[in-house]
């Protein structure tokens, strides 16, 4: 699966940070991403891309306002943003970025779901870019590999981005109850939880590495900060929830074996 070419698919995490510069080069050190920088085009600013063996596969930009927190956004592949965006308000959804273009990048919106998580819908421009597999990111250190909703109604939730982006679930039992996973086909990508603590609905994404606890003390070492021990999940990986230096939260896994 190509998630930039596949309607539904999580394609592209970006980083909405303080110091955008600092941010790249703390997943530099800690990740082993190379760096990219160029300039957006309106005066919008540099936009930083992070890539793995050649390939981009995430974002780094400076936030839009001070009063918002460093955090981690995702965009899902869509065919039109047009139709994603008046479908998401027809099923409860908010629609709080309207739809717009980026020249040579795409068309995209900013959605909340029902329960207040956010998510971006965009309808990429065509490119002769790498060809992407999402199989490779849970062998390949350093790319996104798994990205999580933690909402208080996983129900409400379900139903919604099934409605939105054609999604699948498959409920499984874990070592913490059941944990629902999200599915493009056969193809897992994701899944929804329960909030751990008091914290509102939101979208994460885990990082794979090929030493978790290599990672914390790489973490420690660059100014970030490790959100309690690490833990791990049988048969599926040893992770971690950590900090960037700006205080963007993300998780760290290492696999216990590579999946597809």
């Amino acid at each position: 699966m190509n998630p930039f070419l596949t309607h539904g698919a999580i394609s592209w995490p970006e980083l909405q940070t303080s110091d955008p510069s600092s941010a790249l080069a703390f997943y530099q050190t800690v990740f082993g991403w190379e760096g990219e920088s160029m300039e957006m085009a309106g005066g919008m600013g540099t936009y930083h891309v992070g890539k793995t063996d050649g390939i981009p596969h995430a974002g780094v930009i400076q936030r839009v306002s001070e009063e918002m927190p460093p955090c981690w956004i995702f965009y899902v592949t869509v065919d039109s943003a047009d139709d994603v965006a008046a479908r998401a308000a027809e099923l409860g959804g908010q629609v709080f970025m309207p739809v717009m273009t980026v020249p040579t990048v795409g068309t995209f919106c900013g959605i909340a779901d029902p329960q207040g998580a956010m998510i971006f819908a965009m309808e990429w421009e065509p490119n002769d870019g790498p060809e992407v597999k999402f199989a490779d990111a849970f062998q390949t250190p350093g790319q996104f590999s798994w990205f999580q909703l933690q909402t208080p109604d996983i129900d409400g939730a379900v139903a919604f981005y099934t409605a939105l982006f054609g999604w699948k679930t498959e409920v499984n039992m874990m070592g913490a109850g059941p944990y629902t996973m999200l599915k493009i086909g056969d193809v897992a990508f994701g899944g929804a939880a329960p909030p751990m603590g008091e914290v509102p609905a939101h979208w994460s994404g885990y990082l794979t590495v090929a030493d978790v606890d290599e990672t914390v003390a790489a973490i420690a070492a660059n100014g970030g900060t490790v959100m309690g021990e690490p833990f791990d999940i049988p048969e599926v990986g040893k992770m971690v929830v950590f900090q960037d230096p700006q205080g963007a939260r993300c998780m760290a896994i290492a696999y216990h074996t590579p999946s597809e």
